[in-house]
């Protein structure tokens, strides 16, 4: 019986040694349960972007990565694939080169990667971003996404989708970006952990819940939103909340940033890092909308208010987290309309800019 490994080697390889057919099939099959790691060099004359081109990658019997392997970045690098690929997983590091970032470009086509660490950001002392554009699909029965401390893991227009774990955890301590994207089929929960942040630029969605830890973070604001089919809540009684972390500059009024069914704010800070001057006075922002519930009885702290309150169970289906001027700043417009649209609401003022 052939070994496998060096069936899969040989087809990789454009030019295999005769002396290496020597080898034994027994010392070959040492390898055969353990992923290889290929190094991206960039060297092709023909395209040193290609992803499918075994000259853009060092390794001892040559080819590029396959399912299981690791396809290993230490240089900045943009790498295009032409077909449908599987790989392992795909990583950078800082800790051996002075890689800053990486692209990997799928044109159309798929990544699927089918290790447990499925994309990495390590960054080392530095800070690195490893940008995945295109659909990328989860191959693994429990695939996660490890931001390192200063690293960033970027998913760009595409969707993301799962024909292993139903969940898809977040971890790490960097920044993992959703940047118009889609959490599409077969992951029924995001789940964000370790103190890592969670940043939605552009429209994005979850097809699931989405569940925080304390000491992580949910980051958005201007025109970004984030569309969920599912629900938001925390996943500890730690006692360190997590953050939603709002910037509303550039948002534009009565338009909702966060869509889900039930929205659960307990043990939540938030943090208003931009509230635009009264510019737009005569409508509210909306900071969330929930067509079912909405549990707890308020953040456990807000930051960055100045003139503004915010109001829970906002709007004439009482179904918003809104943040309007207070009664004070209001033209007399808004002023009249308030009475109207804060029926069965609860209203918390702010403090002073900054406070918490």
């Amino acid at each position: 019986m052939k070994s496998q490994f060096l069936t899969r080697r040989v087809a990789r390889s454009r030019s295999f040694p005769r002396p290496l057919v020597l080898l034994s099939l027994s010392a070959l099959a040492i390898h055969v349960a353990s992923a290889d790691t290929f190094r991206w060099s960039g060297g092709s004359s023909t395209d040193p972007t290609d992803f499918n081109d075994p000259d853009n990658w060092t390794f001892y019997l040559g080819g590029t990565p396959g399912s299981g392997d690791e396809a290993f970045f230490q240089v900045d690098a943009t790498a295009n694939l032409y077909s449908d690929t599987t790989v392992g997983r795909v990583e950078l590091s800082t800790k051996y080169a002075n890689v800053r970032e990486v692209t990997v470009d799928t044109n159309g086509n798929t990544l699927t990667l089918d290790l447990i660490t499925s994309a990495t950001a390590n960054a080392g002392t530095g800070s690195a971003t490893l940008n995945l554009k295109g659909n990328v699909v989860f191959a693994a029965s429990q695939p996660s996404i490890q931001a390192g401390t200063t690293g960033r893991v970027v998913f760009d227009s595409g969707t993301l989708t799962s024909t292993g774990g139903s969940s898809l955890p977040f971890y790490g301590g960097g920044v993992v970006e959703l940047k118009s994207t889609a959490v599409g089929s077969g992951i029924g929960s995001v789940n964000i952990s370790g103190g890592t942040e969670l940043n939605i630029t552009g429209t994005s969605s979850i097809a699931g819940n989405l569940r925080l830890e304390g000491g992580t973070s949910l980051a958005l604001g201007g025109t970004d939103t984030l569309d969920l089919t599912g629900d938001i809540y925390t996943i500890s009684a730690s006692s360190t909340a997590a953050d939603w972390v709002i910037d509303l500059a550039g948002t534009s009024p009565n338009t909702s940033l966060i869509n889900a069914v039930d929205i659960n704010i307990t043990n939540i800070d938030l943090d208003l890092s931009n509230v635009p001057s009264y510019t737009a006075t005569d409508v509210p922002y909306v900071l969330a909308t929930y067509t079912g519930t909405l549990t707890g009885d308020e953040f456990a702290s807000i930051s960055g208010l100045g003139g503004h309150q915010i109001v829970y169970n906002f709007g004439p289906s009482s179904n918003q987290i809104a943040i309007i001027p207070e009664i004070g700043h209001a033209t007399p417009l808004l002023g009249g309309l308030l009475p109207l649209l804060m029926v069965r609401s609860r209203r918390r003022r702010g403090p002073a800019v900054g406070a918490k």
